[in-house]
């Protein structure tokens, strides 16, 4: 699993629609670091629909360029804020809005129909847990998001785990940070 390359909003500037958040100035250096050190074949690329982890993929797509690639609608960033609220704002702006919202422990609250809940995420993080076990063992380079990343992992390592929004918050927000471009080894978890 490997996290996208600095974005705008991980810069600290204001953002819109997270799912065309552009990446930072710094993220050609970050992703073709990325690509050139990694010197074992990839077999499957995947990445979600987002544009930055396409763009953090693309020196790895062009390195690999026999791989197969998947853009996978499930591992996108966890928008559980309303992005009309949060256009043009950055995420010192969205702290209050944050704050409602993960004190409301209901795991299935919303809020805004275009959000997604608690619930939600961790259902979308569960049916890609389910899809990579699927997968055929082979070489395979996951570009995703932090929120997911880590949720995927605590998922993986705990399989029976029943989460409150509490310890999800926990998690996300009060653990330690996955940088841009980290990758974060899974395979203990899905062999």
């Amino acid at each position: 699993m490997i996290r996208h390359a600095q974005s705008i909003a991980n810069a600290w500037l204001p953002s819109s629609d997270p799912a065309t958040i552009p990446l930072s100035n710094l993220w050609k250096e970050q992703a073709s670091i990325l690509a050139a050190n990694r010197t074992e074949t990839i077999d499957l690329i995947i990445y979600s629909q987002y544009i930055r982890t396409y763009e953090t993929a693309k020196p790895m797509i062009e390195k690999f360029f026999n791989a197969s690639l998947v853009q996978s609608p499930h591992i996108h960033e966890f928008t559980y804020l309303d992005p009309m609220q949060c256009m043009n704002t950055t995420m010192e702006q969205r702290k209050e809005a944050r704050e409602n919202f993960w004190n409301n422990e209901d795991l299935f609250h919303q809020d805004w129909p275009r959000s997604e809940s608690v619930d939600q995420f961790l259902t979308r993080v569960n049916f890609f847990v389910d899809y990579i076990h699927t997968l055929p063992a082979k070489s395979i380079a996951v570009f995703s998001h932090w929120q997911f990343i880590r949720m995927l992992v605590d998922i993986l390592k705990n399989p029976n785990k029943e989460y409150t929004k509490r310890e999800v918050n926990h998690l996300l927000y009060e653990t330690e940070d996955i940088q841009n471009c980290w990758c974060v080894d899974i395979t203990p978890w899905v062999q």
